[in-house]
């Protein structure tokens, strides 16, 4: 209201000066005889264009300042003025740093805009300045945000980018910019915006309905002005904001790294490796499924448990790869990995191997299929998948012909295992996988030979 009454002031004021004459040039009017009598007696009895008149005669005489002033927006009132003014009481308004300890009671400090114009221009919403008409374009683009906006979303991208290349030295640069999308993205941004209460202190004038449907940008647009802000009063200093900015950003920059994590290759030797460390016939590490995935949006999570204590945990798409994962997590566990090592070798050779009776036949490898062992279509598999799961190992098999049929060695990291003679491959292969499944007590036998 008072700043369309300062700018009408102004246009007529202007116009006043532009349109009006001066008093002479009004009485020289009267008396011109090409003037009509009504014309003449409004200049003669109309009070309001002999003001007019009078003062652009009292401004062309340099009697008027105060119009100078005006019209540059910048008037100057004298301490004698001042005094004679009248002295109402103020409203009770509530203090500056109260009120903005009310708003910004966060657990993360929120850096302060020093100027109040500033401050006030990032909530100040374009929408506050549609209908005044009176103003123009210049004046009505430094009341809003919007420009602050602009230069907050490139600062921001900028600084984001530099914290991301910072906190993930070996992430790849499409990894990289999915993170900067989901951390700078309208959602995120809303809800730092509302965690500082912005959206209470924003002024618009946008209809209920369209700020419910639009509002998490606009409120994304109130966090980006903020930054904007920060950074026309800091120049390039900016330090302060990124640490900031990281601090807001850590749980979810906390979360991206474990996914990252996740996206790593998985390595296949790792249960192999652990349960060379740390495996037995009598103890050995065991891999549980705690959460079955569906391997599309939910993930297998499985641990790797030895006497009830979890050496580590492993997440994938697939319940083989989430041990795989949980076997290389458990290598990094250096406590328990040394305390299972010291049990390990303190373990009584006896408790991980069968009595030389029971194994004469079988104390030396390659395990021979004798002719008692009979094929099983479901060997392989059952072997393959019991390699897989305790030992992260993958049998194969080398086939040769023979005068009476096949020769299968079943290998293992490349050392044969088990030997099978048919006049069938597959039989031959069967009956190699089927010796090993009788004589698992073995193969922490083999597996110490592997070594």
């Amino acid at each position: 209201m008072l700043e369309h009454s300062g700018r009408m002031l102004q246009k007529n004021i202007k116009q006043i000066l532009d349109a009006a004459p001066t008093l002479a040039e009004l009485d020289s009017l009267s008396r011109n005889p090409n003037v009509d009598d009504f014309t003449k007696g409004e200049i003669k009895t109309n009070n309001l264009v002999r003001m007019a008149a009078a003062l652009k005669t009292k401004y062309a005489a340099n009697g008027l300042p105060i119009f100078d002033q005006i019209l540059q927006e910048k008037v100057k009132i004298l301490k004698q003025e001042a005094a004679k003014a009248p002295k109402d009481e103020s409203p009770q308004v509530k203090p500056a740093s109260e009120e903005k300890e009310q708003e910004f009671d966060n657990v993360i400090p929120l850096p302060k805009i020093e100027s109040l114009a500033l401050r006030a221009r990032v909530f100040q919403h374009k929408s506050m300045s549609a209908n005044k008409t009176y103003l123009d374009d210049k004046e009505i683009i430094s009341q809003h945000n919007e420009r602050l906006e602009f230069l907050g979303d490139s600062v921001l991208n900028t600084m984001v980018t530099r914290i991301l290349y910072d906190r993930f030295p070996y992430a790849k640069e499409g990894q990289l910019s999915q993170m900067r999308s989901t951390l700078v993205c309208n959602k995120t941004l809303a809800e730092f915006s509302q965690s500082y209460n912005f959206h209470l202190l924003l002024r618009c004038n946008i209809d209920e309905e369209q700020l419910r449907i639009g509002r998490q940008k606009v409120y994304a647009d109130i966090f980006e002005a903020y930054v904007g802000a920060l950074s026309m009063e800091r120049g390039y200093d900016l330090l302060e904001v990124q640490m900031w900015l990281t601090s807001l950003m850590d749980k979810m920059l906390r979360k991206m790294g474990k996914e990252l994590e996740g996206q790593a290759p998985v390595d296949r030797n790792a249960k192999a490796e652990l349960y060379a460390l740390v495996g037995s016939a009598a103890l050995h590490p065991q891999y549980l499924v705690v959460d079955n995935g569906n391997g599309v949006d939910s993930h297998f999570k499985v641990h790797c448990v030895m006497e009830g204590e979890v050496l580590g945990e492993g997440e994938a798409p697939n319940h083989r790869d989430a041990g795989l994962r949980a076997a290389k997590a458990a290598l990094q566990n250096n406590k328990l990995i040394e305390k299972f090592s010291r049990k390990r070798a303190e373990t009584d050779r006896s408790a991980s191997m069968v009595s030389s009776a029971q194994s004469s036949e079988l104390d030396e490898f390659p395990l021979v299929a004798s002719e008692s062992i009979q094929p099983n279509k479901f060997s392989k598999n059952e072997l393959y998948a019991f390699f897989g799961k305790q030992v992260g190992l993958t049998p194969t098999y080398d086939i040769t012909h023979t005068d009476n049929g096949y020769k299968a060695e079943l290998k293992v990291k490349g050392s044969v295992l088990s030997v099978a003679y048919d006049a069938s491959k597959k039989n031959a292969q069967s009956r190699a996988a089927t010796v090993v499944l009788q004589n698992k007590e073995k193969l922490d036998e083999f597996l110490r030979w592997l070594e």
